[in-house]
């Protein structure tokens, strides 16, 4: 018993057992292409943050294949909206809002396929090929002639010419894809893979090869070589299944298609293969309407005779048994049966490029759009990709985003943003504190200039030159210049829920009063982020959330204005694990810069990976000592009034912890300038 004989039996045997496909077959993560660089899939992907990721993901696989292609201009990929009419998709990719994670590579391939078809595909062909000439009239096209021997099999056969051209169509779209794939992967040979998954996910599956060794489709009419040539290229294919069937495999040549340059080429070898498939089918019966009248004369006589014999020829021709079907081909179950006209279904729709496409409403769309704006990412945390703990990171908040957050405040039912009390009061104080506390740091504007005379290098003090005569050489002078180099904090901030209340208030004053001052203080930047939990897959589960709220670096002052009231406290405290998650863009923000971290807590982390044994505690104090270790400056307020908390927040930060008023300007100030008068240039 050969392999495919073997998996006959076996798919048999699975639907004795009414397994499903998906139940039975167990997808491998890991030997996804993909894998390498999206590291460990997520069990579901429902959130929007990473269906945003994918569709960033597949967008760059589209650009780079299509900056190959020599074109300046991406091609945009897109979401599938529901009630949305795409009527310009010859510049943008469509693609599933629904993406399972063992066909992500196969719904890449997918996407470069689409591409393909806007880059090399002439769509004028196709109308030409099945529109009618009042259509094309409109368009000021004209109908593309069929050859003369396909028009010949039309009166031979008594065909319809437009059914006809749906045939050739149908054949031209096949080829075209193999056309247009195979230049696609020349041009970016390392996507390969990803052609080779979709091929295989719509033309490669197990009920196509239980169909191919069948007894289906093996009867003489188009349906059949339609059938057997969608699949010619499967290793189950017999091409002894219908006669011609060898020599159009033959004809098509697909190891050699490159050799077709255009979409005028694959309207042509797709005539050629039709004419081909008509020159084995018998010429249809003639009708007769009413009964037979016998002949008068003897010729007539004769020629009746001789459309007898010939009919007689076509009936026994129509009987011929195909190669291949001396032998007992197996049949199929009525699941089969279904099974197999729903993977044609799929086959039909792919080659017709109706591919179907699971879709977003258009609120959810604008949150995607939010999402991919904010630039929000999924980081891995205290372990590699299989053991890391996930901690999602919004890069740059905007209200559309802040919405979709546990930390915004809101009016509810409507679930509209709404001011929160403590934030609001925290903002305007701030301001009104900042612009104190802006003169209290002037220090770091402050530029001196140091010259030292008679030395015996550096520049030459002209009105020393004369006592060069007299054997003195100290006719040098030394000029230093004393000023604080350009530096940026970064401000932390603990949005957890056992913040709320005064705590949260004075943490939002603080924080909008440092970055008042320092946006009226020279070469001082600032970045402030909030640190908290969401639920990303709808479970009732803990994600550890990281939200960069404002950067000086891109953002105006205005933003804490219009943002920030709106930004409230709630869920746990993640503390280290949303440090480590930024870790590198902190580190690589001081490049060249003098860095310093401020955090402000109430000072008792709970969360930890489970399959990381180190304490919550501990994982603060070891990424905290990672940017000491590179030099930034750490100062840590502690916000509340428990003293057990108090010892855990100086066990993490040491002898940086601080516990003031923060909203005191003078010992708020008096620390800051201790902070920020440590470094020099």
């Amino acid at each position: 018993m050969n392999k495919y004989d073997q998996e006959y039996v076996e798919e048999t045997e699975r639907i004795k057992q009414q397994f499903g496909i998906e139940e039975t077959e167990q997808f491998n993560l890991h030997k996804l292409y993909s894998n390498y660089w999206l590291k460990k899939l997520p069990n579901k992907n429902v959130d929007m943050i990473s269906l945003a990721s994918y569709r960033r993901a597949i967008a760059n696989f589209v650009k780079i294949s299509t900056l190959s292609a020599g074109i300046n201009k991406p091609i945009e990929v897109r979401f599938n909206v529901q009630d949305a009419s795409y009527t310009d998709t010859d510049k943008f990719v469509v693609i599933s809002a629904v993406i399972k994670n063992h066909e992500f590579d196969a719904i890449v391939g997918l996407a470069l396929h689409e591409s393909n078809h806007i880059i090399d595909t002439d769509s004028s062909y196709t109308r030409r090929l099945i529109f009618t000439p009042e259509e094309l009239n409109r368009l000021n096209e004209t109908v593309l002639p069929l050859t003369t021997l396909l028009s010949n099999q039309i009166i031979r056969l008594k065909l319809e010419e437009a059914e006809v051209r749906q045939c050739i169509n149908s054949i031209r779209q096949w080829i075209e894809d193999r056309r247009i794939d195979k230049r696609g992967w020349e041009r970016s040979p390392g996507y390969k893979p990803y052609y080779d998954a979709t091929y295989k996910k719509y033309f490669g599956s197990k009920i196509i090869t239980l169909g191919l060794k069948s007894s289906y489709f093996r009867e003489l009419n188009f349906e059949s070589y339609w059938f057997r040539i969608c699949n010619i290229l499967n290793p189950a294919s017999e091409l002894d299944a219908l006669p011609g069937l060898e020599k159009i495999h033959d004809i098509l040549d697909i190891e050699n298609i490159g050799r077709l340059k255009s979409n005028a080429d694959s309207v042509r070898m797709a005539m050629q293969v039709l004419n081909f498939i008509y020159s084995h089918f018998p010429e249809s019966k003639k009708k007769q309407r009413g009964g037979k009248k016998k002949p008068e004369d003897p010729e007539e006589q004769q020629h009746d005779d001789s459309n007898i014999i010939q009919q007689k020829l076509d009936d026994d021709m129509v009987n011929i048994v195909p190669p291949g079907k001396d032998k007992v081909k197996p049949d199929l179950t009525n699941k089969q049966k279904a099974e197999l006209e729903q993977s044609l279904a799929e086959q039909k729709d792919f080659i017709a490029g109706n591919t179907e496409k699971d879709s977003v409403d258009a609120t959810q769309n604008g949150l995607l759009a939010a999402i991919e704006e904010s630039n929000t990412t999924i980081e891995k945390v205290q372990g590699n990709s299989e053991t890391g703990l996930d901690v999602m990171v919004v890069k740059k908040l905007n209200r559309t985003i802040l919405e979709s957050l546990p930390i915004s405040s809101k009016n509810y039912p409507s679930s509209s943003l709404s001011e929160d009390v403590g934030s609001q009061r925290g903002v305007i104080k701030g301001i009104a504190l900042g612009k104190v506390l802006a003169n209290k740091l002037q220090i770091r504007n402050e530029t001196r200039v140091y010259k030292s005379k008679r030395r015996t290098s550096g520049k030459i003090d002209k009105r020393l030159l004369y006592s060069v005569g007299f054997g003195d050489t100290s006719i040098f002078e030394q000029v230093k210049v004393d000023k604080f180099g350009d530096a940026i904090v970064h401000m932390s901030v603990d949005a957890s829920g056992s913040m709320s209340g005064r705590e949260w208030q004075n943490a939002m004053t603080t924080i909008t009063a440092i970055a008042y001052a320092a946006s009226v203080v020279k070469n001082l930047d600032v970045v402030i982020s909030f640190r908290s939990t969401i639920d990303i897959a709808g479970q009732d589960s803990d994600t550890p959330l990281m939200v960069i709220a404002y950067d000086s670096r891109k953002d105006k002052f205005n933003k804490i204005k219009d943002l920030f009231p709106f930004i409230t406290s709630a869920g746990i405290t993640p503390e280290g694990l949303c440090y480590e998650a930024v870790m590198d863009e902190i580190i690589s923000s001081v490049a060249g810069k003098i860095g310093y971290f401020i955090n402000f807590s109430d000072g008792m982390p709970n969360m930890s990976n489970h399959n990381n044994p180190l304490p919550p505690a501990e994982i603060a104090q070891a990424a905290v000592n990672k940017m000491r270790s590179v030099g930034i400056k750490i100062l840590a307020f502690y916000i509340g009034n428990n003293e057990h908390n108090l010892n855990t927040f100086k066990y993490m930060y040491g002898k940086e912890a601080r516990n003031i008023n923060v909203t005191e300007i003078v010992p708020l100030a008096k620390e800051l300038n201790k902070l920020f008068s440590t470094q020099k240039i």
